[in-house]
């Protein structure tokens, strides 16, 4: 063995990298994941928010012990996928809304919009980040009794409603 083979054998002996699995959904197109207990997650989609492009991807909720997509996923998804241009427009207003706003600069430099999620039993929501240097004045719009958190986010489907924190987004976007 050769002092190159000897490095190649240890190489491969360490490579503790999940294999990535990908297949066709008859919905979702492309869907990938990473090892046996990640979600699958769907090319990249444009979402045009307060007169903004963000790239996103689906995030499709599995199982440890089931890698399916239910049918609930399923229905959940075609319909965000075939009414994405009527769902930009109601994330928009509702989250200008929520934060009392017409200045769709300030929200767009103060929020990241992370990921569309559907959940096992098909809420579909769009999960967002404040930026560290976010413009501090856009959360003075929020109601008074609102519990808000830098994690938050927006439900779409099956029912528009507002995530403000990240006991409520938990509960919506993931079934634990």
């Amino acid at each position: 063995m050769g002092l190159f083979d000897m490095f190649k054998e240890k190489k491969e002996k360490n490579n503790n990298t999940p294999e990535k699995e990908t297949k066709t959904d008859e919905v979702f197109g492309n869907i990938s994941r990473l090892g046996q207990v990640s979600d699958w997650y769907t090319e990249e989609y444009k979402l045009n928010l307060f007169n903004n492009e963000y790239k996103v991807q689906i995030a499709i909720e599995v199982k440890d012990d089931d890698s399916s997509i239910t049918d609930k996923q399923h229905i959940a998804g075609k319909k965000f996928i075939e009414n994405i241009d009527e769902y930009q427009k109601t994330i928009t207003n509702e989250i200008m809304n929520f934060f009392n706003t017409d200045d769709y600069n300030k929200v767009y430099n103060s929020i990241l919009v992370d990921s569309v999620r559907i959940s096992r039993i098909g809420n579909v929501c769009v999960l967002m980040n404040c930026l560290e240097d976010a413009d501090e004045s856009l959360f003075s719009g929020i109601a008074k009794d609102v519990i808000f958190t830098d994690s938050f986010g927006i439900k779409i489907y099956p029912e528009v409603k507002i995530l403000p924190n990240e006991d409520e987004v938990t509960i919506n976007a993931f079934d634990y």
